[in-house]
């Protein structure tokens, strides 16, 4: 965990629910795991921009082909030709000529949802509505945020895709969750996967009992006692 100058008498619990006690390795190791870069995908739709005469030279190649192997003389009235019904050029085209789905529809179907006043997060929602679905699986230095609140930064790549952001976290003054509500139906995701991994977690405004205003020696000894009981959690301060 992270904190802005002072603490909280109550952060231990908080940073419970993030996971990233003794069965989560600490943060410096996650990197051999996540590795350093994302996972750039291929265009999932680059079939759709293959353009109809293309198509149609792949069925042409192919009844030509048929055509000298069984000397069968083929005609045809269309502007196309009439490949095979079972043929694999036959199906190529199909998907291409027969296919209704937008690229748009691809594209949006598995962003993360958040629509909770307040909220941010980053890359932002329009930034990853230019990712592929691939690279919504391997998205890095993903933060949900509240500002003035507090902040989790996840540490390497993280799945994002289809998550509702909007039942998985929740950022509020001194209580920071992820997954609290999925855990305590017993259908939390498994360690490394999805959100339930190593992250940051930054919180704004944590005083002693007298705020601000604390003296030295209060904001030190608070500081020292998160220390020793994050530590017991295999996470750093």
């Amino acid at each position: 965990p992270k904190l802005s100058q002072g603490a909280s008498t109550t952060p231990i619990s908080i940073i419970n629910n993030m996971n990233i006690g003794n069965e989560t390795p600490m943060l410096e190791n996650a990197l051999l795991t996540n590795g350093n870069s994302p996972f750039i995908s291929p265009d999932v739709n680059q079939a759709k921009q293959i353009s109809k005469e293309k198509a149609d030279k792949i069925l042409q190649l192919e009844s030509e082909k048929d055509n000298q192997q069984n000397d069968l003389a083929v005609s045809s009235t269309s502007n196309s030709p009439s490949p095979k019904s079972n043929g694999i050029a036959y199906d190529f085209y199909k998907k291409i000529t027969e296919s209704t789905i937008e690229v748009s529809e691809t594209k949006f179907s598995h962003l993360p949802k958040m629509t909770k006043d307040g909220y941010q997060m980053s890359p932002s929602l329009e930034d990853l509505k230019n990712m592929h679905e691939a690279d919504l699986a391997s998205v890095t230095m993903f933060e949900v945020k509240r500002e003035g609140i507090g902040s989790i930064l996840w540490d390497g790549a993280v799945d994002i895709k289809d998550v509702d952001l909007d039942s998985i976290v929740t950022i509020e003054a001194k209580d920071v969750a992820v997954y609290d509500a999925a855990e305590a139906a017993g259908n939390k995701p498994p360690v490394g996967s999805k959100l339930n991994r190593p992250a940051v977690i930054t919180m704004y405004d944590i005083w002693p009992r007298d705020g601000p205003q604390s003296s030295k020696e209060s904001k030190e000894k608070m500081e020292k006692k998160i220390t020793k009981q994050t530590k017991r959690m295999d996470a750093d301060l």
